[in-house]
């Protein structure tokens, strides 16, 4: 939600920051197309919908020399332009907007694999830290049944001994 919220803000600064009118001074089109009779004003689109009603032929300029020569771009062409510029600019931030959003995206799956990446490695030093542990309480418990084996061992050899020396003190 705040990510929509903060792509709608872009977009509106972008809008607004567009919206301005385009005059003849920083219209960036290279062809001005101006009706003889219609006054002083040169149009930026071939197709204006005010160039159209000429009856004249229209002449094809520079919109500089046309700058040059006192014509002003034309309402219409200029509204157009700047809404052409303004849907060219929410374009371009929708895109940014997207990409920002897959970059995000892909942090957060690098983060995400980082972490299991992680929690793998930490569950296979405890796999390996039990299985340690486990050896050591087996050889552990070999040597506490050897130890018993061999107490039991000497046991009988001094029971043994002991048989043996009673009977030695008998014979004697």
């Amino acid at each position: 939600m705040k990510t929509s919220f903060l792509k709608f803000a872009a977009v509106a600064i972008l809008v607004a920051a567009c919206s301005v009118q385009v005059s003849a001074d920083n219209y960036k089109g290279s062809k001005a197309y101006v009706c003889p009779e219609s006054g002083k004003v040169f149009h930026g689109d071939k197709d204006c919908s005010v160039l159209r009603s000429c009856g004249a032929s229209i002449v094809t300029t520079t919109a500089k020399l046309a700058r040059q020569q006192g014509y002003t771009l034309c309402d219409a062409c200029s509204q157009a332009i700047a809404a052409k510029a303004e849907a060219e600019a929410k374009e371009k931030a929708e895109a940014k907007a997207k990409k920002r959003e897959e970059a995000k995206k892909k942090k957060e799956e690098k983060a995400k694999k980082k972490a299991e990446a992680k929690e793998r490695k930490a569950e296979k030093k405890k796999a390996a830290k039990e299985r340690k542990e486990k050896k050591r309480e087996e050889a552990k418990k070999k040597r506490e049944a050897k130890a018993r084996k061999n107490a039991e061992k000497a046991k009988r050899k001094v029971e043994k001994a002991q048989r043996e020396l009673e009977r030695a003190q008998k014979e004697l």
